[in-house]
């Protein structure tokens, strides 16, 4: 019996031993298989890293960002070649011009030509007021003579025979004929009283690269009559596009919106190389040298009538004819001088009180100049 329990116990305890084996070999075996997963994970989670790079996407973006830098300089090109506004003719003896370096009242009265016999010429702080001394007469000062200053054809002008640039003022030293899109002076700015019924003003120019005068020098533009009374004060602004007024002395095309026709004049044919030498400014009434185009036509139906300001139509030209044209008809010299020319509305006492003549790029940037008298009353 004791033998019997002795084998007994024996073989029980080999019986613990070998499951105690067995039970030891389980945990060898999940860490092994652990360890396989996580290497695995992190194998593939290395290669998600490496293939998501941002290197690529990182050098698209610096691409885009070089050509948007490109896009940007062209722009201010644009801006840097815009030319500031030209306020030399910025009138009186305290004048906003002169106060900032644009001109000076002494540069305008050495500069300024005119006939004494016709006009009176006074200045106050912020105007020059032009008075006729005598009322035009047709018969006696018709002349073929329109180039020289002294002509009578300049009796009622203001001449400025030489403006070319005057280092002593702050840019811009010229008036820079042409086209805005390439920075140029194509508009001009008035502020002024018209003390008569004046209906049209003009100027005519030479300029660096045009030294004669003709039609495709001169401009013409439409203007508000006033009234040729003592105390009238009535301020008119006006602002033209030099460009397209400057075509209907020509001839070769009517200030019309729908004539379809391109502008001719020098203005703007002689490009971007061109500056204003001399000025004539014809405000007491409007005056242009006979020339037309060939091959052009009127585009409205009209006539050179006009209201003297006392209810009477009148010729605008103090010729006592009327002169009338048909859409449609060849344009010819003589009309074209009875349509713009409106010297017979100058009668003695008449005058115009200039605040300030500008030229400018655009519309908006001429109304941002104020002259003293406007800030005053803003």
């Amino acid at each position: 019996m004791k033998k019997f329990l002795s084998v007994f116990l024996v073989a029980a305890m080999l019986i613990a031993a070998l499951a105690m084996v067995a039970c030891g070999e389980k945990p060898g075996d999940e860490t092994t298989t652990t360890t396989t997963e996580a290497t695995t994970e992190a194998t593939t989670t290395t290669t998600e890293e490496t293939t998501v790079t941002t290197t690529t996407e990182a050098t698209t973006t610096t691409t885009e960002t070089t050509t948007t830098e490109t896009t940007t300089t062209e722009e201010t090109t644009t801006t840097i070649s815009t030319e500031p506004v030209f306020a030399r003719f910025d009138f009186g003896t305290k004048s906003y011009a002169s106060e900032n370096n644009l001109t000076s009242h002494e540069y305008l009265t050495s500069k300024l030509t005119y006939n004494d016999k016709y006009v009176s010429i006074k200045y106050d702080e912020d105007n020059i007021i032009v008075t006729a001394l005598q009322s035009y007469n047709y018969g006696s000062m018709r002349t073929t003579d329109y180039k020289s200053v002294g002509s009578i054809v300049n009796a009622y002008a203001l001449c400025y025979e030489d403006i070319s640039a005057d280092y002593e003022f702050d840019d811009p030293q010229e008036i820079h004929a042409g086209q805005a899109k390439v920075g140029c002076h194509q508009y001009m700015k008035i502020r002024y009283v018209n003390g008569g019924p004046n209906t049209k003003i003009s100027f005519l120019w030479r300029s660096t690269t045009v030294q004669g005068w003709s039609t495709t020098t001169s401009c013409v533009m439409d203007v508000t009559p006033g009234k040729a009374k003592e105390g009238y004060d009535n301020y008119q602004i006006a602002i033209f596009d030099v460009a397209r007024e400057s075509n209907l002395p020509t001839g070769a095309n009517e200030i019309t919106d729908d004539n379809g026709v391109g502008p001719g004049n020098n203005w703007i044919w002689q490009g971007s190389a061109q500056y204003i030498t001399c000025i004539r400014f014809h405000i007491l009434g409007s005056y242009v040298p006979g020339y037309a185009r060939k091959n052009n036509v009127f585009a409205t139906t009209g006539n050179n009538l006009v209201d003297d300001g006392n209810g009477n139509m009148i010729a605008g030209d103090g010729s006592g004819k009327t002169t009338s044209w048909s859409a449609g008809e060849a344009i010819s010299a003589a009309k074209v001088v009875a349509r713009c020319d409106t010297r017979g509305l100058i009668k003695k006492g008449n005058f115009v009180k200039i605040d300030y003549i500008l030229f400018g790029v655009s519309p908006e940037q001429l109304m941002e100049y104020k002259s003293n008298i406007e800030r005053a009353a803003e």
